[in-house]
């Protein structure tokens, strides 16, 4: 592969055994180049001025800077750059507050090589799109005082895909709760539940409606806000929409992946967050909303 082509990698860890782990394990990676290593925020924050990467491993807490703030410093000044935070606390919090910092990623340590080098090429490639198309915001901002049927924006919201590859371990709560925190008037939050066989968002949150995820799939080259308007469920106490799965198990099958990443890039225009809840095992849904 080109130099050009290839994801330029700063990594930033005060750690220097895990920087060298990093290092390490990315140099067997054909389409991975690690252009620097800082070990704090302040020196990740001028390394990344100086090599230029597409992709910065920060890790959340550092005696100078904590990652948090160091990736908001770069992203004012990079809006190219995606930032993969890594934290060993995996709490809602920490996952909002970087969101909110510009990160387009949150990985709890120690991610595994496969995790680590998948949400690489993920932020990497979203770099490339950034790069190529002349630095559109990754976050779609809508304005207050919208009507409840959502608006077009030329800009594109941020997918958050909740996994984990075994069940049991509160994926659900913590995009339940993650949505609730994102949510405000200018960041508008949509939850997807990508559970098509078995998802309980709409329970989780007590609403219910008569609508699912099938009425929006089933259409999705013909969405339009209003239509999304009538098919999401609202949760009252919060503003969240809500969308739901299908009401039976059996009718999971009706959905494809493509018609689900459709659907996905479609909400992308109307919400600034996009959370999908995921199932653990890895389905042509989950796999699109990944790929998203």
């Amino acid at each position: 592969m080109a130099s050009n082509n290839k994801f330029r990698v700063l990594i930033v860890d005060d750690v220097a055994e895990t920087r060298e782990n990093v290092r390490k394990l990315l140099q067997f990676e054909a389409d991975v180049e690690v252009v620097g290593v800082a070990s704090t925020g302040r020196e990740g924050i001028k390394i990344s001025q100086e090599v230029e990467p597409d992709v910065i491993l920060m890790d959340i807490n550092m005696p100078d800077m904590d990652g948090i703030a160091a990736t908001e410093a770069i992203r004012q000044k990079n809006s190219f750059v995606q930032v993969v935070i890594l934290s060993v606390q995996g709490d809602s919090n920490y996952l909002r507050r970087a969101m909110q910092a510009g990160a387009s990623d949150f990985l709890t340590k120690p991610p595994t090589g496969d995790e680590l080098i998948t949400a690489i090429r993920r932020a990497g490639t979203m770099a490339h799109q950034e790069k190529a198309k002349g630095g559109a915001s990754a976050a779609a901002v809508t304005r207050s005082g919208l009507p409840s049927v959502p608006s077009i924006s030329s800009s594109q919201g941020k997918v958050i895909v909740v996994y984990s590859p075994k069940g049991g371990v509160g994926c659900t709560t913590l995009a339940v709760n993650l949505g609730m925190v994102l949510h405000n008037d200018e960041t508008r939050t949509a939850i997807v539940d990508g559970n098509l066989q078995f998802g309980d968002v709409a329970l989780f949150i007590n609403e219910q409606g008569k609508n699912t995820i099938l009425d929006l799939t089933s259409i999705a080259d013909e969405l339009d806000p209003e239509i999304v308007g009538d098919v999401m469920l609202k949760h009252d106490a919060s503003g969240v929409h809500v969308l739901a799965a299908p009401s039976r198990p059996e009718q999971a099958e009706s959905v494809s992946g493509g018609e689900f990443l459709k659907t996905l890039q479609y909400l992308r225009r109307l919400y600034a967050y996009v959370i999908v809840d995921t199932p653990s095992l890895l389905t042509d849904v989950v796999l699109s909303s990944i790929d998203e």
